[in-house]
């Protein structure tokens, strides 16, 4: 394929301590930047911020956010590192325009249908039947 697709991502991590915040919002961003296709531009994580009440079990928990730029091969990869790793908010910046074969198409689509098919294996969701009614 061309041109790569230019993204803005933000991630948000909540955890009970501010150490397990840091570090597990680092870590889920280095495997982002070691996915094949991906070119890390920039990223900014945002400092630790102290949240009260941020779960009904939670008192008091710890927030961080990071704002990545990165370059993706293709529509395919972007599709599976939003699967993957569940960005908050993710804008496509570039190209304009992208054109799409029809098996990179097919493989966006069994990408998101794999990953239903794994929501619904852990229990996470069932399917909706449409009818008449």
């Amino acid at each position: 394929m061309g041109e790569k697709i230019d993204t803005w991502m933000i991630f948000e991590v909540l955890a009970a301590k501010k150490d397990t915040a840091e570090e597990s919002l680092k870590e889920h961003v280095e495997k982002i930047e070691n996915e094949e296709g991906v070119e890390e531009i920039e990223k900014d994580f945002d400092e630790v911020k102290e949240v009260e009440n941020p779960h009904p079990k939670l008192e008091k928990g710890f927030s961080q956010v990071l704002e990545m730029r990165c370059k993706v091969k293709n529509f395919s990869e972007l599709v599976k590192i939003v699967l993957n790793y569940g960005p908050t908010m993710i804008e496509i910046e570039g190209p304009e325009k992208i054109e799409m074969n029809m098996r990179e198409m097919q493989d966006s689509l069994n990408l998101v249908a794999e990953m239903m098919h794994k929501f619904l294996k852990a229990g996470a969701g069932g399917m909706m039947i449409s009818g008449n009614e």
